[in-house]
C-alpha cells in the first residue's frame, strides 16, 4: 500500500530542494526523519514535514498500529512550479528582472514487502 502527499507552490529554487530530496530517497522514514531533522536549511524542513504527512496519510489508509516507520520506504520528487518576475530599478534608466522560483514537493511513501526486506 502506498500512499502520498504534496507541497505545492512552496517559496525556493528546484536545485536546492532536489538536494535533500535525493539524499533521503529509498530510505525508511525514520532514516530520513533523522537525516532531515538535523539540516540546518529551511527546504530540509518542508521535505520532512512532506513526508510525515504522506506517512500519517498512510497510517490513516490503514489500521495506525499496524505500520511502524521502520516498515516504510520513501520516494521524494520535487518539480518546478511558477516563476514570478519582478522588476528592479538600475542606474542609467535600466532594470533588472528578479526570478522569485517556486516549487512542487511530491512524497510518496510505500510499505516494503517482505521479499525486499531478505
Amino acid at each position: 500500500m502506498e500512499a502520498k502527499a504534496i507541497a505545492r507552490f512552496v517559496r525556493g529554487s528546484y536545485r536546492k530542494f532536489k538536494k535533500y530530496a535525493d539524499a533521503v530517497k529509498g530510505m525508511t522514514v525514520r532514516q530520513a526523519r533523522a537525516v532531515l531533522e538535523y539540516a540546518s536549511s529551511p527546504r530540509a524542513k518542508v521535505v520532512l514535514k512532506t513526508i510525515l504527512s504522506a506517512f500519517a496519510n498512510l497510517k490513516y489508509k490503514k489500521a495506525p498500529e499496524e505500520i511502524d516507520e521502520d516498515d516504510v520506504r520513501v520516494f521524494v520528487k520535487v518539480d518546478t512550479g511558477p516563476i514570478l518576475k519582478r522588476i528592479n530599478p538600475r542606474g542609467h534608466g535600466r532594470i533588472d528582472i528578479k526570478k522569485r522560483r517556486y516549487s512542487h514537493v511530491t512524497a510518496i511513501v510505500k510499505e516494503i514487502e517482505e521479499e525486499e526486506e531478505e
